[in-house]
């Protein structure tokens, strides 16, 4: 979002004035006068705006973000609170639609391809492919998420696999030093 401001009220206000004002120099002192004091005021403000948009918040702006959603900090770092915020904000505006929890996961899990299956009538498996594994904390978040998003009565089951599945050892005996998978979140 941008924000258009204006570079200087003085000379806009007095480009504005009616042509009979224009060569009054009591006009011209008292609108400038009043209008100087309008552009400090102005870049305040602006930078209070920005300062405060989810893009941009830092700190404690960003906790409030998280107690208007529903978003715990965890202990998260700025940039993945806010990446947080922003899932949560979509998982409470979701209705369980497939492509809602692939995006949601694919953010929380670092905007890789999200693979979803259905398995039989009520579940549904997810698959992602990653360099270095989700763990810890934000597994945590994702299988939050999951149960969250998900619609009443279907459950699920994630899995995480490695880009690399199959390559040579550094020995040279074959190909047997990679990750074929595993699971990470299961609703209960």
């Amino acid at each position: 979002m941008s924000i258009d401001k204006v570079p200087d009220h003085t000379a806009a206000g007095i480009a504005n004035l009616l042509s009979q004002y224009k060569d009054s120099p009591t006009v011209l002192n008292f609108l400038t006068v009043l209008l100087s004091q309008l552009q400090p005021v102005e870049d305040d403000l602006v930078d209070l705006i920005f300062e405060r948009m989810l893009a941009t918040a830092v700190g404690v702006q960003l906790d409030q973000y998280g107690k208007v959603v529903g978003a715990n900090r965890r202990g998260l770092v700025d940039d993945d609170f806010r990446k947080y915020i922003r899932v949560r904000i979509q998982a409470n505006l979701s209705t369980g639609i497939v492509d809602t929890i692939l995006d949601v996961v694919s953010v929380l899990v670092g905007n890789l391809v999200v693979r979803y299956d259905r398995i039989g009538t009520a579940a549904y498996q997810l698959q992602w492919e990653t360099d270095s594994p989700v763990s810890g904390a934000l597994l945590e978040l994702v299988n939050e998420i999951l149960l969250d998003i998900s619609p009443a009565g279907v459950g699920y089951f994630a899995t995480q696999g490695s880009l690399n599945p199959l390559r040579f050892d550094t020995a040279g005996q074959g190909l047997d030093d990679g990750e074929m998978g595993e699971a990470v979140a299961m609703s209960p």
